[in-house]
């Protein structure tokens, strides 16, 4: 290790680190869902490419990258805030795995969408006495 004068680590003596690269082969997105996510795992890693099968904590993601991450998701994908949690990346930490977690989520956001918006209906005809 190099040192300063006064015996500390010299910083400005290391090396560049090399860039964190996947040890899984690179699979392309296979969905709009995938590409968005490696699009925004891209921008929060700070890294060239992201594959679908990719682990976020492998390519040097940690806790608070992954609150930007899910902040970002969230955005990228209006999903509800009581939907989705830095849980998900804790345990779907790959693109695929967070792809099909999130295509279930928005299916489950938008049938509740729907949902209300019978329940509403209802509501307006019963007050207008048609039904």
């Amino acid at each position: 290790m190099p040192l300063t004068v006064n015996g500390k680590l010299n910083r400005h003596a290391l090396p560049e680190p090399e860039s964190a690269v996947s040890s899984a082969q690179y699979v392309a997105p296979r969905t709009d869902t995938e590409a968005m996510l490696c699009s925004i795992w891209q921008h929060v890693l700070e890294v060239d490419r992201v594959g679908v099968m990719d682990n976020f904590f492998a390519l040097g993601g940690h806790s608070l990258m992954a609150i930007s991450l899910v902040t970002q998701i969230k955005e990228a994908f209006a999903i509800e805030y009581s939907g989705f949690s830095i849980r998900e990346v804790f345990e779907l930490s790959s693109v695929a795995e967070l792809a099909a977690s999130i295509d279930i989520l928005l299916s489950k956001q938008k049938l509740q969408e729907n949902e209300n918006l019978i329940d509403s209906y209802k509501e307006e005809e019963l007050e207008e006495g048609v039904l």
